[in-house]
């Protein structure tokens, strides 16, 4: 598969066939920003199954328009500042940035937004996250998040979104914990409300299939309870 392929078709040609080093992160380190080890070594070459064109989909309407720092090369979230006060945006874009860290990021939520705990819609999409920082999990009315195209890759960094009730629209793909067997069960088992994974809509067949599994899954540890 080449880059850009699957999840969600579309592709375009950005970064057509390029490795994960030599792709969104090589070209953000080459103009100053992100993590040269995570562009480097941590991240290596390999497919990346989300599309490249475009970092996310058309917001709705009530969420526009966003605050965007797409493709501005940043070492860290405090590099952010606003352009004329505080926004009164319910959304905030950050792919393309070569971020590596979280660091940071409720002091600039408090800079860039009227009020950080409206925020509604996170994109932090093709950049060199290597986990899932807690600190998204203190942003309860969060109900999109884009983490796709990064470097995430224990598909148990998933759980930290579970306390994220609010959550409908979830992106991961094109990390590696997307190849880890059972994935996109394992997400919707964890956050069972979501509508979308991966730009693909959640049926009412993968929810009963996802039912099925957690219930085989608890027969045994129930089993061994009682001996």
């Amino acid at each position: 598969m080449g880059y850009g392929e699957g999840c969600g078709g579309g592709g375009g040609a950005l970064l057509w066939g390029m490795g994960r080093a030599e792709g969104v992160c090589g070209v953000l380190c080459a103009l100053g920003g992100g993590d040269r080890d995570c562009c480097g070594a941590a991240a290596g070459p390999g497919p990346i199954g989300c599309p490249t064109a475009m970092p996310s989909r058309p917001l709705p309407p009530e969420l526009s328009p966003p605050l965007d720092f797409s493709f501005r090369p940043l070492r860290t979230l405090e590099d952010l500042s606003p352009e004329g006060g505080p926004s009164p945006t319910l959304a905030l874009r950050l792919p393309y940035t070569g971020l590596s860290s979280l660091w940071g990021l409720h002091p600039t939520l408090q800079r860039l937004l009227a009020d950080p705990t409206q925020l509604r819609w996170l994109d932090l999409s093709f950049n060199c996250l290597t986990a899932i920082d807690p600190v998204l999990t203190t942003l309860g009315g969060l109900q999109s998040l884009h983490l796709h195209g990064n470097a995430i890759g224990c598909l148990s960094e998933v759980d930290k979104l579970g306390a994220l009730r609010q959550l409908h629209r979830l992106t991961l793909c094109g990390n590696p914990l997307e190849k880890e067997r059972g994935y996109r069960r394992y997400v919707l088992a964890l956050l069972p409300q979501l509508s979308t994974l991966d730009f693909s809509a959640v049926t009412q067949q993968e929810h009963r299939e996802v039912a099925v599994w957690e219930h085989n899954q608890s027969r045994p540890r129930a089993q061994r309870a009682s001996e």
